[in-house]
């Protein structure tokens, strides 16, 4: 039995799930569906901020939130919705994202949160190799680069066998007590 030592932390109180979401919409999803000719009045709305799109910009990004969960556990996954077209028409927009897309898509958010890390053992004089395991926490760390680059660029294995979206709460009690 050993005593549990927090030594210091370190985050992004404005980084999470949502920001890879906003990532699947920006930068795969809408350049794709800007690209197709029956929608090319729909990047000046997105670039005025019509209403009228905010409305499918939200709809889209709670469909990148299921997207996300299912690249975590398939290669690929596909994301469907209704979008007036340049004629008026409601037409079904249909696309299959690949995962090596959404790795490329998030890859530069999960290299900033790996920067941190290492500033955070950095700052505390400690080394990779003192580290014993790494436990994430969080529903985001299902994503498979997160894992994969936390093993690269750390040199240690992550500990798979805890829930990340119960260690929180389990970790704040262990501190608490």
């Amino acid at each position: 039995d050993t005593d549990l030592k927090v030594l210091d932390h370190k985050g992004d109180n404005y980084l999470g799930g949502m920001d890879f979401d906003n990532l699947i919409v920006e930068q795969i999803i809408f350049p794709k569906l800007f690209a197709q000719q029956q929608f090319s009045q729909l990047k000046a709305k997105a670039e005025s901020r019509d209403k009228e799109f905010q409305k499918l910009y939200f709809e889209v990004l709670y469909k990148a939130e299921t997207l996300k969960k299912e690249l975590s556990n398939a290669e690929t996954a596909d994301i469907e919705f209704y979008v007036t077209n340049d004629s008026g028409e409601e037409e079904e927009f249909f696309l299959t994202i690949s995962r090596s897309e959404f790795n490329a898509c998030i890859e530069e958010k999960l290299s900033y949160s790996v920067s941190l890390v290492k500033d955070l053992l950095e700052k505390n004089n400690v080394s990779k190799e003192e580290i014993n395991q790494v436990i994430l926490v969080g529903g985001s760390t299902y994503i498979p680069l997160v894992k994969e680059m936390i093993q690269s660029r750390l040199g240690r294995s992550v500990n798979a066998g805890v829930d990340p979206t119960t260690a929180v709460v389990v970790g704040a009690a262990q501190y608490a007590a």
